[in-house]
């Protein structure tokens, strides 16, 4: 964190921005989103990522500014890691984030979302691929009430900037996974097929990646869909690694 103070006339602001995506708060979080959108009203994103009076950011001069956003500038470059979920509840609903970590997310869980994620990250244009990978992303507090077609139906519904925000925090999340687990989520500088999926993008293979864990072990299929994704990876990724290291 870097410590942040104001001084005009006799007021004194003293807030901190943070240097990592983990030391954000919610709210910081959506000032960001608003640079990744585009046609960001800089006014009101230093309001809201300094936590400072309006009244106080108005009167600043164009350098004064010009200094603040200098410290924001590494958030537009998507290129730092993090391992939470600033929408942690969809609004106006008791949808529920994945903890910090992944933490409760089942591998098929996991896969499901990824994959819809992947998709919409090359087809933005359609809509319902971002819905169907918000709901396979969120869950209800209890399992009775986490009906996936009710959820879709909910994210279509949600406002697009929120929509995007989880969008945009997956990325971030996929970053901390690939440096948590390289060989399974290997960066594309690091990917040997990265030249190929440039010309010609395409969602990973999970199902090819499942059958591979899988195995000869077809009679625990349920057992490898429910374990938690973060074990499920740190054992896929030992493996690949063994696989490398022996070729």
């Amino acid at each position: 964190m870097k410590n942040l103070k104001v001084t005009y006339r006799r007021k004194v602001f003293e807030t901190q921005l943070p240097e990592t995506w983990n030391e954000m708060t919610g709210e910081q979080f959506m000032a960001a989103v608003e640079i990744w959108n585009g046609g960001v009203d800089k006014d009101r994103f230093l309001c809201r990522m300094f936590s400072l009076p309006k009244n106080i950011v108005l009167l600043m001069d164009d350098f004064l500014k010009y200094t603040l956003l200098e410290h924001t500038e590494w958030m537009r470059k998507l290129d730092k890691p993090c391992s939470r979920f600033f929408v942690e509840t969809l609004p106006g609903s008791e949808y529920e984030s994945p903890g910090m970590r992944l933490q409760n997310v089942t591998l098929e869980q996991f896969m499901l979302a990824d994959n819809y994620f992947q998709r919409y990250a090359i087809n933005p244009g359609n809509e319902e691929l971002l819905s169907v990978f918000i709901a396979a992303l969120y869950h209800a507090p209890k399992t009775e009430d986490d009906d996936m077609q009710k959820k879709v139906e909910f994210c279509n519904g949600m406002d697009k900037t929120v929509r995007v925000a989880v969008f945009f925090n997956f990325i971030l999340v996929r970053k901390w996974l690939s440096l948590a687990y390289p060989f399974l989520f290997p960066t594309d500088e690091e990917s040997d097929e990265a030249e190929i999926r440039k010309r010609n993008p395409r969602p990973t293979d999970w199902l090819a990646i499942f059958d591979a864990f899988l195995g000869d072990d077809v009679a625990f299929i349920e057992r490898y869909k429910r374990m938690l994704a973060l074990d499920a990876f740190r054992l896929m990724n030992r493996r690949i690694r063994n696989s490398r290291i022996k070729h």
